[in-house]
């Protein structure tokens, strides 16, 4: 009897034993897996820190590109609002209204008169000739300026206006083409044909683009 009851408290010893085992067991477990998830969140806010500062860095970025572009549009812009505002380029431009309304006032195609004065080598051709160089070197130099991707559409809304693109269409255009036929679809008048278009659909909306 006495070694049966020995024998139970040896069980129950041992069974307790097994327990706090596995108890202590759980408790490591439990341990390293809070540990574990320590390191996990660790690992994500490191992530998330890294994708904030990469994000900084692109928005960074963006804004130097546009400061730069600003930089270097700001002064082409001015130079050539100036340039446009010059007394040379008005002169320049009521010289050719002038011969223009002189010649449909004598029942003449000012175009073709400006190709006659040109072949005879006269003064008044030869002054035209030059008036006409200005206002279309004007033109011709925006449209370079944005097929090289330096300026782009808003930035010409500023710089021109739409009657002073009917004036290149309707008039420095026939001058040129009288000159060299091939001028007629030059890209400089495609493009400001196409602008043209904009801004007869909807004026409202256009001046809304002259806004900085």
């Amino acid at each position: 009897m006495g070694m049966t009851f020995g024998h139970s408290n040896n069980v129950l010893n041992e069974n307790r034993s097994h327990i706090l085992a596995i108890f202590e067991l759980k408790n490591n477990w439990i341990y390293f897996k809070r540990i574990e998830i320590q390191i996990i969140n660790k690992e994500i806010i490191m992530d998330a820190i890294a994708i904030l500062v990469s994000i900084g860095a692109v928005i960074i970025s963006v804004i130097s590109l546009i400061i730069a572009r600003r930089s270097i549009v700001a002064p082409l812009v001015v130079s050539l609002l100036t340039e446009y505002a010059s007394d040379d380029f008005l002169n320049a431009m009521l010289e050719i209204r002038e011969f223009e309304k002189k010649s449909s006032a004598e029942g003449n195609n000012f175009s073709e008169v400006y190709k006659k004065e040109m072949d005879n080598e006269s003064e008044v051709g030869n002054k035209i000739h030059k008036a006409r160089r200005k206002i279309a070197h004007h033109f011709h130099l925006i449209a370079r300026l944005i097929n090289m991707n330096i300026l782009n559409e808003k930035d010409v809304m500023k710089i021109v206006s739409k009657d002073q693109i009917s004036f290149l269409i309707e008039v420095i255009k026939p001058l040129e083409s009288q000159l060299n036929p091939q001028l007629n679809n030059h890209p400089t008048y495609r493009l400001f044909d196409e602008y043209f278009r904009k801004m007869s659909v909807d004026d409202k909306d256009w001046r809304k683009n002259m806004m900085w």
